[in-house]
This record gives C-alpha cells, structure tokens and sequence, in this order.
C-alpha cells in the first residue's frame, strides 16, 4: 500500500496531479488524502474570526466539489484534509504526522496567481522533503506511462526499498526502464547493457555531457521519456541540481512527470 498526500488550491492545474495518480496506479494500491491549506488574513481580530469562518466554508464547498469530480471520473473518493496555514507548512505538518510514501503535485503554471503560489510551493518542497515527490507538469496528457528512466547509478537503485514499492503499484505494460548515466566525454568506464532490479530488467544508456543537467535535458529532448526518476543524497552527483535556482528551472521546465527520491528511500 502507498499512501499518497495531493496538495490541492482546487484549479484545474492541481487536479492534473490527482488524475494521474488515479490513471497511472493500481486503486488497491492506494491510500489517498487530498489536503488544502487556507492562508489566514491579516485583519483586527473580530473581522479574522468572520473571515475565517467564510473561508473555512468556501474550502470545504470546493473541497466537496474537488472529491466529486474524482469520483465520477476515477469511482474512488479520496480522504480529505483542510487546514489553516502556508501550503509547505501545512504539507510538512501533515506528513510529519501520517508519514506519507509520496507527495504528489501539479508543476508550475503561468495562468493565472494560483498556479504561479502552487508553482512555487512545488519547486520549494521538491528541494527540502525527505519524502519522495512526484511533480506532474500541467500540460501533462498522456493515458499511461510505458517508458520510466532513472538518472542514477546502480548503488541508489540497489537501496531503494521505495523505487520498488513504486514500480509494483504503477499500471506498467510491458514497460521499457532505462538507467540513465550521464558521463563526461571521452569517459573511459564501461556500461553495463543491462541490469535487473527486483524482477526488473533496465536498459543502461549513456550520454556523454561535461553538465549533469544538460545531459538529461537533452536526453529528454530526443528520447519519448514517459517518467523521470532522480535521486536526491549529500552524497549524489545530483544533488547540486536541487539548489534553488536549478530546481526552479526544472519545475517550471520539465514537459514530463519528474520523482525526485530522497536517496535515504
């Protein structure tokens, strides 16, 4: 069983992370919790209390519309959760308590202001969560997902007690995996073709680039990539793709759905 938390500020944009969710795992495999936070205005404090009260009604009328949407179009109704604070707060206070296996949300999108705070929160927890997170782009519009690749090395793959409960619960037919290396040109070490993980078998590709970045990026660009696995450890040559700047870009670039793992997973 993975249990699942979806932030949610109830757009069209957020819902992309739910369908996908709900698409691309088995049902059986899933516990979901939908949670939105509501920001609690400035005000004197008899005007807060009105507010507050009027907001609280607003989320929970948009929360109830949110769960019945997924339910006519998936026939599940997820557990739902609001509570009063910042987003990345309310999404680190909740995980601290229900130790959730992923978290899941919609990339950065320049439509409108709410999408642009949800962009920014996703690139945000992305870079600090010690939970896995899954970022799905807003213009995400594939039915399923039959090519996974992992930039990684065969160490962090051989560890991941998460990477396997992930790949047992998406809906995979006859999947291609690929364990993607990027090496700096005229890279003396030798790849293996292939590797096995678990009743998995992965092909190893190589790509040769003096930026890490770079090489996947452009991997990316010429290769019909369904998913894109990272790892995120102190000690992983990707980790330096997790400072601010570099995830932002990622966040708001990416054109497919992005798991970033921390490498303790």
């Amino acid at each position: 069983m993975i249990n699942i938390l979806i932030p949610t500020d109830f757009s069209e944009n957020s819902f992309i992370a739910v369908d996908f969710v709900y698409s691309n795992f088995d049902h059986s495999q899933l516990n979901v919790r939908i949670v939105h936070a509501i920001s609690q205005p400035v005000s004197t404090s008899g005007v807060m209390l009105r507010l507050d009260d009027l907001m609280r009604q607003d989320a929970e009328r948009d929360m109830a519309l949110f769960l019945e949407k997924i339910e006519d179009i998936h026939s599940v109704k997820p557990e739902s959760i609001i509570k009063y604070g910042h987003l990345k707060d309310v999404v680190d206070g909740i995980s601290n308590l229900v130790l959730p296996d992923l978290l899941v949300m919609g990339t950065k999108g320049e439509n409108n202001i709410k999408s642009r705070i949800m962009g920014s929160v996703t690139e945000a927890i992305i870079r600090t969560s010690r939970t896995p997170v899954l970022a799905v782009p807003v213009d995400w519009f594939r039915d399923k997902i039959d090519r996974v690749t992992i930039a990684t090395d065969k160490s962090e793959i051989a560890s991941s007690q998460f990477l396997r409960k992930i790949l047992r619960a998406l809906k995979l037919t006859c999947p291609k995996l690929e364990l993607l290396t990027v090496q700096k040109p005229n890279s003396t070490g030798k790849l293996p073709k292939s590797l096995s993980f678990e009743g998995f078998q992965f092909d190893v590709v190589g790509v040769e680039n003096e930026v890490v970045v770079d090489g996947i990026n452009d991997y990316l660009g010429n290769s019909n990539v369904g998913m894109l696995i990272l790892y995120h450890g102190h000690n992983s040559r990707f980790d330096y793709l997790f400072n601010r700047s570099v995830t932002k870009t990622i966040c708001a670039n990416v054109e497919v759905p992005l798991l970033v793992i921390p490498s303790v997973r």
